[in-house]
């Protein structure tokens, strides 16, 4: 008989537990596996009656899909190679066997791909899955972030316009009664910086750089309008957890409320330096204009302001 391998090998008959030293042969003709051993006439099987039970450099193990229960043990590269390169059986081969030996192109393509997905995963999915674990951060983080802003002396070296102050949490109540308490309006005396902002906790930051800028109230408005709405839509939170996203979906992988919440603290003051994208300053803008119609103020005033400020 032809073989086009043969080796040594350790055979389990399936009745007895003691293995025996049994020679193997493959004839890729008739595929067939033929076992011979000294005391027993040789026997010949199909090789579609094995299936293979591991594999590696050094060992491939097959079992005998058949009531029988046989196994083989054969420790012969040689031998393995033949089997996979001539066993035209399909389902004997696994799919980790045949990418072994795909070769070095195939592998690196691979792992270039797999590189390619990770870097994906991690630059567009994790920051997209971060911003939408915000629907379910409690607002009551929104207010620890905000009062660490304090505790940290961020806003303790600026003047603040007491009279100002006043008077723009008047109109901001007259404006939008229906607003909550958590919004209050503080006037920084800066005359050189035309900007305002809001932090997470409702609290509004207003520079007397843009009061100067504006001439009519319905810029103001337009303008109080645009960051309540950065504060509804808790776009400063939003921000973080993008910018912390790798590190944010670890703790909510592991169930790590208290270190969520220090994370998002401790990098409160990122804050500032986090530029709001332009879908949330189109969501602020639209919903401004909303508010602003809901109470009956000319939105030309926000647009006006806006298109001065640009």
């Amino acid at each position: 008989m032809a073989y086009i391998a043969r080796t040594e090998a350790r055979f389990f008959n399936g009745v007895s537990a003691q293995p025996f030293e049994v020679t193997v042969g493959l004839n890729a003709a008739t595929q067939e596996l033929v076992i011979e051993s000294e005391d027993e006439a040789a026997l010949v099987t199909p090789m579609s009656r094995w299936k293979i039970n591991h594999h590696d450099k050094h060992l491939l193990i097959l079992a005998s899909t058949d009531e029988t229960r046989r196994i083989l043990e054969i420790r012969n590269p040689y031998f393995s190679a033949a089997w996979f390169q001539y066993n035209r059986q399909p389902g004997n081969d696994l799919w980790y066997h045949r990418l072994l030996r795909a070769g070095t192109v195939v592998h690196l393509g691979l792992a270039v791909g797999v590189l390619a997905f990770c870097a994906a995963v991690y630059l567009y999915v994790v920051p997209w899955m971060a911003e939408k674990a915000v629907d379910v951060i409690p607002r009551s983080v929104d207010e620890r972030i905000g009062a660490s802003f304090d505790q940290d002396g961020m806003f303790g070296t600026e003047e603040q316009d007491s009279t100002l102050t006043v008077w723009l949490n008047q109109y901001l109540r007259t404006m939008a009664p229906e607003l909550d308490s958590r919004y209050r309006l503080t006037v920084i005396r800066d005359d050189d910086m035309v900007n305002a902002f809001a932090l997470p906790d409702g609290r509004l930051m207003i520079y007397t750089g843009i009061l100067k800028k504006m001439s009519a109230h319905e810029e103001l408005a337009g303008v109080l309008a645009h960051e309540v709405s950065h504060v509804e839509h808790r776009h400063s939170m939003r921000l973080m957890t993008r910018s912390l996203s790798g590190y944010l979906l670890l703790t909510l992988v592991l169930n790590d409320v208290n270190g969520l919440m220090t994370l998002l603290i401790d990098n409160a003051h990122n804050l500032q330096n986090l530029s709001y994208s332009r879908k949330f300053e189109r969501q602020a803008d639209l919903s401004g204009l909303a508010l602003l119609r809901t109470h009956h103020i000319d939105p030309d005033g926000m647009v006006k302001l806006f298109e001065m400020l640009s």
